[in-house]
């Protein structure tokens, strides 16, 4: 009955703390892409390209912790700019290590996760080298 009486603001504030992940359920199906060849050269290449700054890194750290996040939480979390976080973001979502959705559950309208498919790809290809 009280939060018929809040606000929808007040109660996204409320909820901040204890709200469920922004970003859908990955697939559980391995990744049986070959770990020697020309598409795994490309992939590692590109994992490579994607990692090869600084900021990058920790927008991956940052991810890693969270389930999701908007990105006005990561901007602020970062303590960069936006479009300059929107352009890393950009770069890694290439890359397939980060997914984005849309409109999010938690009223965003970017959501930015870990794909962890792609992320167990790159370990194993880093284990193989």
């Amino acid at each position: 009955m009280q939060s018929s009486r809040l606000g929808a603001a007040t109660l996204r504030k409320r909820q901040r703390g204890r709200r469920a992940s922004c970003c859908r359920p990955e697939s559980p199906e391995p990744d049986l892409r070959p770990l020697d060849g020309p598409t795994a050269i490309a992939d590692l290449a590109a994992y490579g390209k994607a990692l090869g700054q600084a900021t990058r890194v920790r927008i991956l750290r940052l991810l890693l912790q969270k389930e999701g996040l908007a990105l006005s939480e990561l901007a602020q979390r970062l303590d960069i700019a936006p479009s300059t976080l929107s352009d890393h973001l950009s770069v890694l979502r290439e890359a397939g290590l980060v997914r984005d959705h849309g409109e999010s559950d938690c009223g965003h309208r970017a959501c930015y996760c870990i794909d962890a498919r792609a992320l167990r790809r790159l370990r194993a290809l880093v284990v193989s080298l």
